[in-house]
């Protein structure tokens, strides 16, 4: 059935019991059927009998203890299916299919009908009452009762307007969450930040530091940092509890010691590119200019005194001081809309059998195929329309040009046909990108170079690149050019090691791209890459020895990622990694561009609506020692819009 912790956003659950058929019970995840296990059958007949019914709580035994449920909870209905009328309802009742085919929630029809539409015993909580959160408002009238829960736990989340929180998918040291991943804890030196980010507009959070603090921090951070407060180069803006308030790291004032019991409040102004602090609704410090980033979010760090508690409030509960009424909450409504509203126009994959044409016309620009047979030890294929028919070229061999003829590739506005070779053949994996400034990706070539002398030469991604593959057409290894590496660092795509450092070898600014006058003459084309908000990323991360790995913060849930162990010698090749055909995490399903071999299945890590959770601490991922892994991922969803899978 696969697990579920994805923590950024919605999910919805449908199951429906029917002892007339095989199996009694199915079981749908956001609209998508899960496969289950064991005999479901037996819990769910308890449902509309004569013992207690608990919501939020498994009501266990001396030796299995309860179980309470994790989450935050917009709606719950129950059907009981003593009529036809209701033995009818199903997914399309409370589901419905939005532009990208996910299924997400809609109103039901019928709510208030009572028996008519839900059974003499159904109900529906909406919990929209803060003084009555368990009242039924099917018009049956059976309510629930509330237990330990007061209005300070009602928030206005819904399926359709998602509030930020804080994240537990960051390694988060000594500290833990509760209240909805609203208030964090220390055991020591810990924090995290939040589950959205923000890059145009003026927004507003609140922080409540709830007991004597030591050096707790609240702020703002850039979110591709991944990390907390510390490390080179890092963006951010932060009020420290003894007073001391931060712009990248450095001290810009101090307003004395924060008592505990206050509310300071955080205005970040992207438009002015500005920050200003506040204590209990009076202006403390401020407007202070900030750094750019590629999107912000909430921070918080307690400790190092265990028992520091700090709440906060993105909007998702009212103010207790509204510090600016101009200003938005942190959420999904409020978010800006994706230039690329539906990424499979630019970046789609495809799996042998799939007749769809790809959803641009091929031969009107200009588009890059990679496939491989996942099912046997076939080599890769790489194909574009730059290049033509019949021309491919092997990621697992290196960038020697292979003139295929008529066995390779015909490119057709519908995309290409394959011919007989047996690279074509098989349980194939495609991945297609379309070459747009839009889109963030461009694709030059032949580029003819001499040894000893650089070669300029320009790109039309719409800005500065971030990641390239440099693919030499006469032979040699084909080099990946990543930006978050020190400079003059590489590493190929057909060997491993193959990390290295040569100076020079590449360089960009700007539309121009250079290669190095110490590379070897020859033929090159250049595949090059930069990041658009909510659909690519290119990005690096320190990895950290554990299976609670490293958080890969993005805007977008990933349809395939790229990683690769950059720093640790041995076995450092590229894993593409994208589930494909898998409706749960952990994502499992990998090919390596270096090797020809069969698909492999591994827990590696998670896809989440917004980034990559690592899950694994194998050396080849996520070694111990800070490894250097730098990755590109592109999107399936942008985060607007993203659901959990």
């Amino acid at each position: 059935m696969g697990l579920l912790r994805d923590p950024a956003t919605h999910a919805n659950f449908f199951v429906d019991y029917d002892n007339t058929r095989s199996p009694t019970t199915e079981v749908y995840i956001s609209g998508v059927r899960i496969e289950t296990t064991g005999d479901l059958g037996s819990h769910i007949l308890a449902i509309s009998n004569t013992v207690r019914h608990r919501i939020g709580e498994f009501s266990g035994t001396a030796s299995a203890p309860d179980h309470k449920l994790f989450a935050i909870l917009a709606e719950f209905m129950f059907f009981d299916c003593d009529r036809p009328a209701v033995s009818d309802i199903g997914l399309t009742d409370v589901l419905r299919v939005n532009a990208y085919g996910q299924w997400v929630h809609k109103a039901f029809a019928h709510k208030g009908d009572g028996a008519d539409a839900y059974g003499a015993n159904g109900f529906h909580l909406d919990f929209a009452d803060p003084l009555d959160l368990g009242k039924d408002t099917s018009g049956n009238g059976n309510h629930f009762t509330a237990v330990g829960l007061t209005v300070d736990q009602q928030v206005i989340d819904t399926p359709t307007n998602n509030f930020c929180v804080l994240n537990p998918l960051v390694p988060s040291g000594s500290s833990s969450l509760s209240s909805g991943n609203l208030r964090v804890t220390s055991s020591g030196v810990g924090g995290t930040y939040g589950t959205l980010r923000v890059s145009r507009g003026v927004y507003k959070i609140e922080a409540c530091f709830n007991t004597a603090l030591d050096f707790s921090h609240i702020g703002w951070q850039d979110a591709a940092n991944g990390r907390i407060l510390g490390g080179t180069g890092m963006v951010n803006t932060y009020l420290r509890s003894d007073g001391d308030v931060f712009i990248d790291g450095v001290v810009v004032a101090n307003v004395g010691q924060i008592a505990a019991g206050s509310y300071i409040g955080v205005r970040l102004d992207l438009d002015a590119g500005t920050v200003s602090y506040f204590r209990n609704g009076d202006p403390l410090s401020g407007p202070h200019a900030i750094s750019s980033a590629r999107g912000w979010t909430p921070m918080v760090t307690v400790g190092p005194s265990s028992g520091v508690t700090i709440d906060l409030n993105c909007g998702q509960k009212p103010f207790v001081y509204d510090i600016a009424p101009d200003a938005l909450a942190v959420c999904t409504a409020n978010g800006a809309c994706p230039a690329i509203l539906k990424p499979d126009d630019y970046f789609t994959t495809r799996l042998v059998g799939d007749s769809n044409p790809l959803p641009w016309n091929a031969l009107t620009g200009k588009t890059l195929a990679v496939t491989k047979d996942r099912n046997s030890a076939t080599g890769w294929r790489v194909n574009d329309t730059v290049r033509g028919d019949g021309k491919a070229w092997a990621c697992d061999v290196g960038g020697a040009e292979i003139n295929e003829g008529a066995t390779g590739v015909t490119w057709t506005a519908d995309g290409p046909v394959y011919g007989s070779a047996a690279e074509y053949q098989g349980n194939r994996i495609t991945w297609f990108w379309r070459a747009s400034p839009k889109a963030g990706f461009d694709i030059v070539g032949p580029i003819n170079h001499v040894t000893g002398s650089q070669t300029p030469f320009t790109q039309l991604s719409g800005g500065v690149i971030e990641y390239a593959w440099l693919v030499p057409l006469d032979g040699g290894d084909c080099r990946v050019y990543h930006h978050a590496l020190p400079a003059g660092a590489y590493y190929t795509l057909n060997s491993e090691p193959g990390s290295a450092v040569d100076a020079g070898w590449f360089s960009s600014t700007a539309s121009a791209l250079t290669i190095g006058a110490q590379m070897p003459t020859g033929r090159y084309v250049a595949y090059v890459w930069r990041s658009v908000p909510q659909f690519s990323d290119f990005g690096v991360m320190p990895s950290n020895g554990t299976v609670d790995g490293p958080f890969w913060s993005m805007d977008f849930l990933p349809r395939v990622a790229m990683l690769r162990n950059y720093t640790t010698g041995g076995n450092t090749y590229d894993h593409f990694v994208w589930g494909h055909g898998e409706n749960t995490n952990p994502a499992t399903q990998y090919l390596m561009t270096n090797l020809p071999d069969t698909e492999r299945q591994s827990a590696i890590l998670d896809l989440v609506t917004n980034g990559i959770k690592v899950r694994t601490n194998t050396p080849t991922v996520n070694p111990a020692g800070s490894a250097l892994i730098p990755y590109a991922a592109w999107a399936q969803t942008p985060g607007k819009f993203a659901r959990v899978r």
